[in-house]
């Protein structure tokens, strides 16, 4: 199960700090990773007063689109300005805005997830690959070295780090190496252990599609409903 899989990854200090998250245009990237979210407030809710919690912040990158000029040009923002700039976005009318200060705080020291949604709809606005990679590692600022786990760092500033979980289109990387090399950027190659835990979102194969149609619609040949959709075209 992936929402089982994540979130054990988002409760184990000894997995990589990062993961990322592929998959196609409509895999359930979005859902997937507000599941998640979900899914920790709910533990969290369950646990004993005092016990450390791993608390979700869900940031949508395709917000910064509204403010393409300051956001997204030639010369980005520090990270202090983007997220305050993608929390302001994020949050409900009427409802007072997390600080950025607070949001790193949480990921850098008190092990919160920072989920960074739409990663692809940044960068399909710049080819430029140089741009993209300093677009990612400005994210990456948010959980930098000097925070990561005591067994990446034994001189680590934190003693609760948090995590970075990041969704993409895969076809973005043209492989898991060309994803590898970019996420973790110039000068971290030697910590392996630090390489973003990466799942990918598959299309339904045609046997699940049907074990699907059979559990909810117990009345008709599952063959016969396939056979129907299929025959649409571009469904």
């Amino acid at each position: 199960n992936l929402i089982d899989a994540m979130e054990s990854w988002a409760n184990d200090l000894t997995q990589s700090p990062y993961g990322v998250l592929l998959g196609e245009y409509g895999m359930g990237k979005t859902w997937s990773s507000q599941l998640l979210a979900l899914r920790l407030i709910e533990s969290a809710s369950q646990q004993t007063k005092g016990e450390p919690a791993v608390m979700p912040i869900y940031l949508d990158l395709r917000k910064a689109n509204q403010d393409r000029e300051t956001l997204l040009g030639a010369n980005l923002p520090t990270l202090t300005v983007l997220l305050d700039q993608l929390l302001a976005r994020n949050s409900p009318a009427g409802k007072t805005t997390t600080s950025a200060a607070a949001v790193l705080h949480a990921v850098q020291h008190e092990g919160a997830v920072l989920i960074f949604d739409g990663l692809d709809e940044v960068l399909a606005h710049h080819r430029d690959e140089a741009w993209g990679q300093d677009f990612i590692n400005l994210l990456f600022q948010a959980l930098p070295f000097s925070h990561w786990p005591t067994q990446l760092n034994p001189h680590t500033a934190s003693q609760r780090p948090g995590k970075i979980l990041m969704t993409c289109r895969d076809h973005y990387f043209k492989s898991y190496e060309g994803l590898q090399a970019q996420l973790l950027g110039v000068g971290r190659q030697d910590h392996a252990a630090a390489r973003p835990k990466a799942w990918q979102l598959l299309p339904f194969t045609e046997k699940q599609v049907k074990a699907y149609l059979a559990l909810h619609f117990p009345q008709q040949k599952p063959e016969e409903l396939y056979d129907l959709i299929t025959s649409v075209h571009n469904l």
